[in-house]
């Protein structure tokens, strides 16, 4: 089915809400243009499709995190990397996530984590800025 949303440039977008890739695209998108409900109801639509894609958890705890619902987060996130352990992304997003539950332990080991599966090299994102304390 064709589903048309509004976009954060004023155009629409025509987008197939069957096709989980899209979706998982979009709601990722969503997350890196700062639009979190939109990647929410992205990542909602594909979960619909997938209830276990751990791309579709990642990117909707990452939403959650920015609209400040934290266990939803934790809880995604857990999901994800369940699903999926050797994703750099979801152990970026898991230390943020334990950041901002204040638990530098666990958030420096995602972190670290994600170095290694070389979510620097695949991204182009410097960690060092959101590994302020970790040894």
């Amino acid at each position: 089915m064709r589903s048309t949303s509004p976009h954060a440039f004023g155009t629409s977008l025509d987008y197939d809400d069957r096709d989980l890739e899209i979706l998982i695209n979009l709601a990722y998108t969503s997350n890196e243009t700062e639009e979190y409900r939109e990647a929410l109801k992205f990542s909602n639509m594909a979960l619909e499709l997938d209830p276990h894609h751990p791309a579709s958890l990642s990117n909707r705890a990452y939403a959650y995190l920015h609209v400040k619902q934290i266990d939803l987060a934790l809880k995604d996130i857990k999901k994800s990397l369940a699903n999926d352990k050797s994703n750099p992304m979801s152990h970026r997003y898991a230390g943020e996530i334990y950041k901002a539950k204040n638990d530098d332990a666990k958030a420096c080991k995602h972190f670290k984590m994600a170095q290694k599966l070389g979510y620097e090299l695949l991204y182009g994102d410097d960690l060092v800025g959101l590994m302020g304390g970790c040894e």
